[in-house]
């Protein structure tokens, strides 16, 4: 075992993971551990999907759920992996569609043209 998590925070497991696993190293040699402790519900969808994505998008410049937004302006770059069915890979974790994402409208930012063609609006 890497380390006891009976002895850290919740939140500082999850500070401790986002930033290390965008290392691949760490991941992919973490990546049952980081798994697990998602199914047992010690860090939520929205946490899973962010660990995720730093891994991805610091190895491979793109993301899988598309939780990270660069932002420039009033505009933000969101590169994932398979955008035509983005909303189903988020979907199949309990993410909802990407235009719902809080970092476009939290801070009124325009939806970059793919996440329009790619995704479903569902709020009520």
């Amino acid at each position: 075992i890497l380390f006891n998590f009976s002895e850290i925070t919740f939140s500082r497991l999850n500070l401790l993971l986002i930033h290390q696993c965008r290392q691949a190293y760490f991941y992919k040699s973490n990546q049952k551990i980081i798994n697990r402790i998602f199914t047992l519900g010690l860090i939520d969808n929205y946490e899973y999907a962010s660990i995720t994505d730093q891994y991805y998008k610091f190895n491979f410049s793109y993301q899988k759920y598309g939780t990270i937004c660069d932002f420039n302006r009033d505009t933000c770059t969101v590169i994932v992996e398979q955008p035509q069915i983005i909303d189903s890979i988020r979907k199949e974790i309990g993410l909802p569609p990407i235009i719902n994402e809080f970092y476009f409208k939290k801070f009124n930012l325009i939806v970059p043209i793919w996440v329009k063609q790619n995704s479903y609006n569902d709020d009520k």
